[in-house]
Parts: structure tokens; C-alpha cells; sequence
């Protein structure tokens, strides 16, 4: 599947976590602290995290305050599991992870040996209280079922809270459309400018400073 981001009113986007913020990806990050029953850190737990898809691992260890963090992930299914002698072995399956989300998985160890296992399932989509980012992933089967008169991409835009499409002025024009013919007028998220937007395709650059548009629109079809 072909990931497109627009990646909107960067100006707005603030870090309330001491985790460093890093540019808009096509990419997302799994990230925790790991603790005993008690409440007290763990460091050095050998901290593993499985693409469910590709069978991919990655592999980290907490930090001395017990934290990990593992970026640079495939958005897909996973599951994190966390070893460390003398605790039963922590496992977090089916974990979704989405489009430039940073998701948290934090463990809680109990006494025990580590062949025994504590399971934890995820339940519906996690809250996430690492950044104050707004912002909303449009599923495959969305965008092929939703009636695109357009066949525009950019449409779905405004399924995002707080985002408007200007319909004044004249929409044949190219800077007041996202591309000639497909209609709709400028893009605003939480307030901000329309300049302030900025468009990705799998990760990759795709703005055209001349309209402030992506420079490519690519196909609902390869979405």
C-alpha cells in the first residue's frame, strides 16, 4: 500500500514529552517504561518489537530511567515483548501502528521466571499523551468507498477536526484549486495559512511552492 501524508500546519505541532520531535514521516515509532510492580524503573530490559507483517525485529534496551523508544517503523501490526531476569516475560500483541504515530506501549513487570509470560491484547486505538499532533489516518477502504466526484485525494482532508477548504473566489483557477479540473479551493488546518501546509509521498518531499499544492496528485487508486 502506498502511504500519502499531508502533513498540515507544521507551525502548529508542539512536543509536550521530552522525546525529541522529529520531521514528518511516512514512518512510526514505538515507545514506553518499563516498571516493576511496585512503580519503580527498570533499566536495561531487553525490549524486542516484531512487524507481525514481515517478521522484522528490532531490538533495544531501556534506558536508565526505563525508557525505550523504537523509531523508524513500517506502520502495520506488532507486538513488543520485554525480558529481564527474574521477571515473567511481558508481551503486548496486536498493536497497530499508524502513519507518523508515536504509540505507547509501557510494561509492568511481575516477579516470576521468565518463561512464564504476561499477555496483554490491544484493545481499540490508544491515546496518545506524547504529542499534542492532531491528526487523522484515512484507511484504504475509506478512500475507495467514499464518493470522490473529483477522484481528488485531498478531499479527505477535511474529515480531520479543524480543517476547511476556502470555496471563495474564482475555483477554474489553479490557485484556488488543488489541481485544474478537480476542484475545491485552499487548504486550512487549526487556523493556519495555507502556505503553512506541506505534502509527502512515502516519506518524500511533494510541494509545489508555486501554488502551495502538492506538486504531484497521484490516482485514488494508488493511495
Amino acid at each position: 500500500m502506498r502511504y500519502v501524508i499531508a502533513l498540515l500546519s507544521f507551525a502548529v505541532v508542539v512536543s509536550i514529552f521530552p522525546v525529541t520531535l522529529d520531521a514528518q514521516t511516512a514512518y512510526g515509532r514505538i515507545l514506553g517504561t518499563v516498571t516493576d510492580a511496585s512503580g519503580a524503573v527498570v533499566p536495561d530490559a531487553n525490549v524486542t518489537v516484531t512487524n507481525l507483517g514481515t517478521n522484522v525485529s528490532s531490538a533495544v534496551k531501556s534506558s536508565a530511567e526505563g525508557y525505550y523508544d523504537v523509531p523508524n517503523l513500517i506502520p502495520g501490526k506488532y507486538q513488543v515483548n520485554v525480558e529481564v531476569p527474574g521477571f515473567k516475560k511481558f508481551v503486548a500483541s496486536d498493536l497497530i501502528l499508524l502513519v507518523n504515530q508515536g504509540m505507547r506501549v509501557d510494561a509492568t513487570l511481575q516477579p516470576g521466571a521468565v518463561t512464564s509470560t504476561v499477555e496483554v491484547t490491544a484493545r481499540g486505538q490508544m491515546l496518545n499523551t506524547d504529542s499534542s499532533t492532531i491528526g487523522k489516518v484515512v484507511e484504504n477502504k475509506e478512500i475507495t468507498d467514499l464518493p470522490l466526484v473529483s477522484r481528488n485525494f485531498m478531499e479527505l482532508a477535511v474529515l480531520s477536526p479543524g480543517t476547511v477548504v476556502d470555496m471563495s473566489g474564482n475555483l477554474g483557477s489553479e490557485e484556488h484549486s488543488f489541481r485544474p479540473g478537480l476542484g475545491g479551493g485552499s487548504l486550512f488546518v487549526g487556523g493556519g495559512r495555507a502556505g503553512s501546509n506541506a505534502f509527502m509521498i512515502d516519506g518524500v518531499e511533494n510541494n509545489d511552492p508555486g501554488f502551495q499544492t502538492p506538486s504531484i496528485v497521484p490516482p485514488i487508486d494508488a493511495i
